[in-house]
């Protein structure tokens, strides 16, 4: 009787660590880098599909317990295409798995050539030069000085980064299209992870700008900034 007990706690231990789960934490961004929010992220744990939706920083955390696993991310606007990573562990333990996702169906392609514009005067597909008397560089609504204090009044400095002690500048360059909207935000030169989200947040949220415009006509224009994180 004791040999047949211990047979089956051994049985029902061994089915226990099989069938222990570890965490992974998925991390969605888009094709130039924002955090993609409400994005379906599933995979399948053997039989049973495991699925959770991205919060405001494109995270979600799924329960699995396979060492090789796929991973689908979809968006149920269609504005990003859907994408699977495969991912194959030495052993199963917590990890964080990045995955990017490219343009889809319902988002504006004709906004993503970026082949198309240049550095300097062009017009809004970039193999017209335009005067430099003819061509008037896109501002922030107020000028400078309002942008200043749009960026003085919106930033946050990221509290893991003051723990840490670290500041310098981010580089950033963006498309203004020629309805003032910004696109296409960029980090050329960055601090850390967490300030450069930082910088490009202030500009994900911006009010629209006034356009570049050639010879009378509002054309896309690529534009550089750096910002200055300093505790001092």
């Amino acid at each position: 009787m004791r040999q047949s007990l211990f047979i089956l706690f051994l049985t029902f231990s061994l089915f226990s660590i099989a069938q222990k789960t570890f965490q992974v934490k998925v991390i969605v961004r888009s094709y130039d880098g924002f955090p993609l929010e409400n994005i379906s992220v599933k995979s399948m744990n053997g039989t049973t599909v495991i699925g959770n939706k991205t919060n405001a920083d494109g995270v979600c955390y799924l329960e699995l317990s396979q060492k090789s696993f796929a991973l689908t991310a979809s968006d149920e606007t269609e504005n990003y295409a859907s994408t699977t990573t495969s991912v194959s562990l030495k052993k199963a333990e917590n990890c964080w798995i990045n995955m990017e996702m490219v343009p889809g169906t319902k988002l504006n392609l004709e906004r993503l050539k970026l082949d198309d514009i240049k550095y300097g005067n062009m017009d809004s597909i970039g193999n017209k030069p335009c005067s430099e008397t003819n061509f008037v560089e896109a501002s922030y609504p107020g000028g400078n000085a309002a942008l200043m204090k749009y960026i003085s009044e919106t930033i946050r400095y990221p509290e893991v980064s003051m723990d840490r002690n670290e500041s310098g500048k981010v580089y950033l360059s963006f498309v203004i299209e020629t309805d003032g909207n910004l696109s296409h935000v960029n980090v050329e030169r960055g601090v850390s992870a967490e300030i450069d989200q930082e910088a490009m947040r202030i500009f994900i949220k911006s009010p629209k700008w006034e356009p570049a415009v050639c010879n009378g006509t509002a054309v896309r224009s690529r534009y550089r900034i750096p910002i200055n994180f300093s505790l001092n």
